[in-house]
């Protein structure tokens, strides 16, 4: 199948293509964890348990990109492709860049939706 467009000959568009990017400031977490223990010693026998109820918790950063393809005449959308990745704390201009390269072609790899 061919995914290529090409400009249109009356400069009418058949469709628009619009995006957005957001950043949302995400919580993580670890849950709680317990152990148990037993032995023999020259004391005589032992045992242990264990158990830790406080969690790590950390912040990060995730992107999401939305492309949305728009019909030109009514305004309705014809179909939209999310992509999200966790950002990382001080990426340089090269790698921003081939970040979202990648989630680009990740998104309109979904693009024509298949008929079903």
């Amino acid at each position: 199948t061919d995914k290529s467009f090409k400009r249109s000959s009356d400069n009418i568009p058949d469709f628009y293509v619009a995006y957005t990017l957001k950043i949302f400031r995400r919580i993580d977490s670890s849950g709680g964890s317990s152990g148990f223990s037993f032995g023999f010693g020259s004391f005589g026998r032992s045992s242990a348990f264990g158990v830790s109820t406080g969690s790590q918790v950390g912040e990060y950063d995730e992107s999401m990109l939305v492309i949305d393809f728009i019909e030109t005449d009514s305004g309705d959308l014809l179909w939209r492709g999310i992509g999200t990745r966790r950002l990382s704390q001080h990426p340089k201009p090269e790698e921003t860049n081939e970040i979202v390269n990648k989630t680009v072609i990740k998104i309109l790899s979904q693009f024509p939706p298949q008929q079903k």
